[in-house]
């Protein structure tokens, strides 16, 4: 049975009240990464950890978790318009987890 890691939950969390954000809504999803995704950015540690990752450029079909934090910022946030879009803070936060290791892989997200 695959079953996410309370522990990484729970750090992932934590990181984002450290940086004064308080999510709307937190939303937990499994799935396979089903396109070639480039493991360029993947830590060494999570890549050693899951044989399945190991001498690869890229994965697919791999199980995992995403942990999504949505309203990150608050309703009447306005984005500066003399900064670069790319600088903008998120909105939208979500990482992803090896759902066989625990090991966080990779994360993205959105502003408004």
């Amino acid at each position: 049975m695959i079953q996410i890691h309370k522990a990484v939950v729970a750090e992932v969390c934590k990181r984002k009240e450290q940086s004064g954000a308080q999510p709307k809504g937190i939303y937990l999803e499994y799935g396979l990464i089903t396109a070639n995704v480039g493991v360029g950015a993947i830590s060494t540690e999570a890549k050693d950890a899951n044989p399945a990752l190991k001498n690869k450029k890229s994965m697919s079909e791999i199980p995992v978790w995403v942990i999504t934090m949505k309203g990150l910022l608050p309703d009447d946030y306005v984005p500066d318009s003399g900064s670069r879009k790319g600088k903008q803070p998120l909105d939208i936060s979500s990482t992803v987890i090896d759902a066989m290791t625990g090991k966080v892989l990779f994360g993205f997200g959105r502003g408004k």
